[in-house]
């Protein structure tokens, strides 16, 4: 499939891209003063790491992570180094406090459009399937790779051969934020655990459990009291 782009008549080019969507858990637990340790530390090897590849444009949002490749093959080695990055995460190394941070990364190839941004004044892109890599990424399990079948079909025969990348292909996965069903893939070295699929469905079971106990608490803040030393304690 050809990434050439075409132009319509608003300037915008349709381009194929591979989208990388990665997101750090347990971010939520770092306090303020260790927030400034992560945003010029670990940001910073993060970033070392999307320079050695052929990025066509990336950015972050506080542990969030989107960059945008032209080929599968550089999107794949790059996830690898990230989860390799996080998989021997050391909390010394950055003056973190005593916890492992993990990394969850999904991938997925699409048409896109890409044109200059009016609010960032820098070229950027936008499409519908760039949402869908952010809706994998939440259900992925942490420091393993999730994909789209189509990024995952998509990777050479060479480059797997030649990279020893293994595609299991998982059944089909409730995204988040009600986004459908999708299959999906998991992508790994020769050399690394496969994921069964009693590990998916336990790790999806918690992913609701702590999303029903985000959803009490929320309705329990919401809950309006009728005993006033209830409200003076809100």
């Amino acid at each position: 499939m050809s990434n050439a782009a075409a132009s319509d008549a608003d300037g915008l080019d349709k381009e194929r891209v591979s989208v990388m969507v990665a997101d750090v858990k347990d971010y939520s637990c770092l306090s303020n003063d260790h927030l400034e340790g992560f945003f010029t530390e670990v940001l910073s090897d993060i970033a070392d790491t999307l320079d050695d590849y052929s990025t066509i444009s990336q950015n972050s949002w506080g542990d969030g992570i989107i960059a945008f490749f032209p080929e599968e093959s550089d999107a794949v080695e790059c996830a690898f180094d990230i989860r390799r990055l996080f998989y021997n995460f050391s909390s010394n190394k950055y003056n973190l406090p005593d916890t492992d941070l993990d990394i969850r990364i999904a991938l997925h190839t699409a048409w896109v459009w890409k044109g200059k941004n009016p609010v960032r004044s820098k070229s950027g892109f936008v499409g519908s399937d760039i949402a869908l890599a952010a809706r994998i990424e939440p259900i992925a399990i942490p420091n393993r790779i999730f994909a789209t079948e189509t990024f995952a079909n998509l990777i050479p025969d060479p480059i797997k051969q030649s990279n020893k990348i293994e595609i299991d292909r998982l059944y089909a996965t409730e995204l988040a934020k009600g986004w459908g069903a999708e299959e999906l893939c998991h992508i790994r070295r020769e050399d690394m655990d496969e994921i069964t699929e009693e590990e998916l469905q336990k790790h999806h079971e918690e992913i609701k459990s702590e999303k029903d106990t985000d959803n009490s608490s929320i309705r329990n803040l919401l809950i309006e009291s009728d005993d006033p030393d209830d409200k003076k304690r809100q």
